[in-house]
């Protein structure tokens, strides 16, 4: 075990545990070195600056305040509890077939809209939707819409076994990718 008290620096060389809270009043920099690990079992308080030089990754975590980029694996909560929910995907259909390109609990979110990006080979199409459902039924809105040359499909909603889903129809059979963003509201 390593430890510094009052205004002494701590410098490590390899790899460290520190099992119970750790406690630092000013700049703390931990360079990473291949093969050299920094655990905490327990809790990091930090009153001045924290410098990584690679990704910090963490989960469970309540709070976040940043400057710069933030990288959601998932989607990203507003509010407390959530009333949005900003979220991402993407689909890829071969058919002329109406098929969902996305969905959600419809218990769980009243509304969304959608920014729609569509491609095929070099055709591109983008896209809003807004939709809205009572339970039973779903209602949409496009607007919004830009396309390099015809339509790359055609949108609808429904809901199905307790989910609102976003329907497409591609026009051709042809490969094409919807790429989506929505951004969800609480029922």
């Amino acid at each position: 075990a390593t430890t510094a008290r009052s205004s002494v620096a701590l410098y490590v060389d390899g790899d460290t545990t520190i099992t119970g809270d750790l406690n630092v009043s000013g700049d703390i920099e931990y360079d990473e070195v291949t093969g050299r690990n920094l655990n905490i079992t327990g809790v990091a308080t930090f009153a001045g600056n924290v410098s990584i030089g690679g990704t910090l990754t963490y989960e469970d975590v309540t709070n976040i305040d940043s400057v710069g980029l933030i990288t959601a694996r998932s989607g990203i909560d507003i509010g407390s509890p959530s009333v949005v929910r900003i979220d991402s995907g993407s689909s890829t259909k071969t058919s002329t077939s109406q098929a969902s390109v996305d969905s959600f609990t419809a218990s769980s979110y009243r509304s969304a809209q959608y920014q729609v990006q569509i491609t095929r080979g070099s055709l591109y199409q983008m896209t809003t939707i807004n939709v809205l459902h009572d339970g039973t039924n779903a209602y949409l809105s496009e607007f919004g819409t830009i396309k390099t040359g015809s339509n790359l499909a055609t949108f609808d909603a429904d809901i199905n076994s307790g989910s609102l889903r976003l329907l497409a129809t591609p026009t051709t059979s042809d490969s094409t990718v919807f790429k989506i963003i929505k951004t969800l509201t609480a029922s």
